[in-house]
């Protein structure tokens, strides 16, 4: 909540009060029954109501805009990034990897056979599939890397001065710690063995000027694609020049 919008708050239950607290006044000075002393106490202890109340308030309201801000930004059912933040922190680090020559990568995760999974296990177990996932690549990332779910059974990672190699390797790791894996669903926590197919691009944005953040979306998405489409569980790769 902003400054403003608080002073606002404050300032239209402050005058409130504070007309109380005059009604008060009046009558303490033009009603002898109720002595002026009087009402200037009952107006301190409207104020210190005043004063909780105005706290409590503010404290709700800025509880009720992070939450705001949360669902604007972040995956309801994996609390990673949703694509449409993913997309603003591509253009954010693509400008860096511009102005400073160095190079970024993008990597598309989708697990295998997914639609299958939900039809025959229920789509509880595919939720639970899916956070799992998204658990394996933020234990598998820096604080500088970006990591969102795409939309599905997709997940997009951008990493920010890395190069092919070091992606292509990192996919890799990936690809092996799902495989061997035992993902747990239902309240009897059965286990589920799973396969996922990867595409990365890796490209440096200072020397093709040209290149903007939904290519290097669409070039990792690309090779996801050819990933499946060539027999699954492997990785594909599509590089930018």
């Amino acid at each position: 909540m902003s400054p403003g919008q608080k002073l606002t708050v404050f300032t239209m239950t402050a005058g409130c009060i504070g007309a109380m607290g005059l009604i008060i006044l009046d009558r303490g000075l033009f009603e002898p029954a109720i002595p002026a002393a009087t009402g200037i106490v009952i107006l301190l202890v409207l104020l210190l109501i005043l004063n909780s109340f105005i706290r409590k308030l503010l404290q709700q309201l800025d509880e009720a805009f992070d939450r705001i801000e949360f669902m604007t930004i972040m995956d309801d059912l994996t609390h990673l990034y949703n694509r449409k933040h993913f997309s603003e922190l591509t253009k954010i680090e693509l400008s860096r990897a511009r102005r400073y020559q160095r190079s970024l990568s993008c990597l598309m995760l989708g697990i295998d056979n997914f639609k299958r999974i939900n039809e025959q296990y229920g789509r509880l177990c595919g939720d639970m599939i899916l956070k799992e996932v998204a658990e394996v690549l933020r234990d598998n990332s820096r604080i500088t890397d970006v990591i969102a779910r795409d939309h599905g059974d997709k997940f997009v990672c951008l990493f920010p001065e890395t190069d092919f190699e070091a992606t292509f390797y990192l996919a890799k790791r990936l690809l092996a710690i799902v495989e061997t894996s035992e993902f747990l669903y239902g309240d009897d926590f059965k286990t589920l063995q799973l396969t996922t197919s990867i595409g990365i691009t890796a490209c440096k944005p200072g020397i093709d000027k040209n290149i903007d953040s939904h290519q290097i979306i669409n070039m990792a998405d690309k090779a996801l694609e050819t990933a499946k489409i060539n027999g699954r569980n492997r990785i594909e790769y599509f590089i930018g020049q």
